[in-house]
């Protein structure tokens, strides 16, 4: 479901995974979203939790894809997001998330999808959801999730509009991330931001 972009400045949204309706906060966000995957290591079957939803279950395959190992931490804007994200998980007792490659290409590639199409979306081109864009890139995860956040100036930011919402925060403090990839998109004077975060089988 297309998002139309909200004209206030101050109005904050929670999208909700799997085109369910968005629900308006008063957070001091522009706009953010969020959601997560994860998947039994035996059965592989995956588990879809949205924001405010009962979760529910699909199945897919998703053995035979080969991890990447990380590389070192992406710099500038990006970069200070992992670090500022990665302050807020050792005063809550876990461990540092390392970037990884291909989480911060597909980060990359869904903040630049997100611009071009003008629409806050954890659907990616031809509908992929998350799983979808990660087994495509190539990570074998077990468990996976996604902060999205639109129009925040900086890495302090927008980092702080995602602590601001539980189900953001929930997936920033959840102790059994491994990886982390971000990405941002510059288009119209506007700013589109994917973090992923994923633990490898």
């Amino acid at each position: 479901m297309r998002r139309e972009r909200s004209k206030k400045p101050s109005e904050c949204g929670l999208a909700v995974l799997l085109g369910r309706s968005l629900a308006r906060g008063a957070a001091a966000a522009v706009v953010v979203a969020a959601s997560a995957v994860s998947a039994d290591a035996d059965t592989g079957e995956h588990r879809i939790v949205s924001a405010g939803s009962e979760a529910s279950r699909v199945q897919l395959v998703s053995r035979g894809h080969v991890a990447v190992s990380a590389v070192p931490a992406v710099t500038g804007v990006r970069g200070e997001v992992v670090r500022l994200v990665n302050d807020l998980r050792t005063e809550a007792g876990c461990r540092p998330l390392a970037s990884h490659r291909v989480l911060d290409e597909a980060a990359q590639d869904h903040s630049e999808f997100m611009e071009k199409n003008n629409a806050l979306s954890h659907h990616g081109p031809g509908r992929a959801s998350l799983r979808e864009r990660l087994m495509e890139a190539g990570y074998a995860w077990r468990q996976a999730g996604e902060t999205l956040a639109h129009g925040h100036p900086d890495a302090s930011s927008v980092v702080d509009a995602w602590m601001d919402s539980t189900p953001h925060r929930r997936i920033i403090l959840d102790c059994g991330y491994r990886d982390v990839g971000v990405g941002l998109a510059h288009g119209r004077g506007e700013t589109w931001w994917t973090q992923i975060v994923g633990t490898p089988r």
